[in-house]
């Protein structure tokens, strides 16, 4: 394991701006210092390429205030205990390649992602958002991607293989903190308030029918935004997740383990679900 801290090269573009650099050119230098994983970042999550990220983002971005909260973070990161995290995560899944932990300042979007990759697999960590946040529970998130993904190499992925990635991953901190599945500790784990929650719970056969009519189809923005995302115009907020915790938690109250589900194909994954569920 390697971890990069690209927090400095991160004030050296606040700098080049100081000294009359334009804000694209200043941001270029740091996005080419860490091409790979951006362009990765990029391709699967904002679903486009660099330069539409030239065009729609960076000139809308506070520099100074993504570097400042990069700082803050860096000031209650211990960055011992990240190391001690994802020594554990990796002897939980018994995981021995060699992969890259990249602590990062993004545009303010992601606290953390770990994606198919093209070289090593990296874990991805955004700096600026992490002052607030549980950093155990979001490393044992994403460790359960970085291995799913590096063991099943799922790209171009479906609804369905994304739903029961997350629901994987979403369930990965109860199972390695010994956490009881109450909804109490599942809405803390989905970062929901008690109404949106109960919302979800209420709607599940809706959410499921929805979920199977997409199952199959390749993600896109607008499926990666209905299933995956949280906003006010959104029915049924963070949706995948959701379904995804159901479908898995259903399997492990059958005696399945996370671990050996964590490197399972999606299709037998929901042909189980279906078979028990049904």
């Amino acid at each position: 394991m390697q971890l990069h801290n690209g927090l400095n090269s991160f004030f050296n573009v606040i700098k080049n701006l100081e000294n009359n650099q334009s804000k694209e050119e200043a941001w270029l230098n740091y996005y080419k210092e860490y091409k790979e994983i951006f362009d990765t970042i990029f391709a699967n999550l904002y679903m486009t390429d660099i330069n539409k990220i030239k065009q729609d983002i960076v000139p809308h971005i506070d520099l100074y205030s993504l570097a400042e909260q990069a700082n803050k973070s860096s000031q209650v990161i211990d960055q011992a205990e990240v190391i001690e995290v994802l020594k554990k995560s990796g002897d939980y899944f018994k995981f021995t390649k060699e992969f890259d932990v990249y602590m990062l300042v993004g545009f303010g979007h992601i606290d953390g992602t770990a994606l198919p990759a093209a070289s090593r697999p990296f874990l991805y960590l955004g700096l600026e958002r992490l002052s607030n946040i549980d950093i155990e529970r979001l490393i044992q998130h994403e460790f359960n991607h970085l291995v799913r993904f590096d063991s099943l190499l799922e790209d171009n992925m479906t609804v369905g293989q994304l739903i029961i990635a997350e629901g994987l991953a979403t369930l990965t901190p109860l199972i390695m903190n010994k956490m009881d599945f109450s909804h109490s500790n599942l809405q803390n784990m989905l970062f929901l308030d008690d109404q949106q929650y109960n919302r979800l719970k209420e709607n599940i056969h809706l959410i499921e029918q929805d979920i199977k009519t997409d199952f199959e189809k390749k993600i896109t923005p607008s499926l990666m935004a209905k299933y995956f995302m949280l906003n006010e115009n959104l029915k049924f907020g963070k949706s995948g997740y959701f379904f995804g915790m159901q479908v898995i938690l259903t399997l492990l109250k059958n005696g399945w383990e996370l671990r050996d589900l964590t490197f399972l194909n999606s299709n037998l994954i929901w042909n189980e679900y279906q078979k028990l569920r049904y």
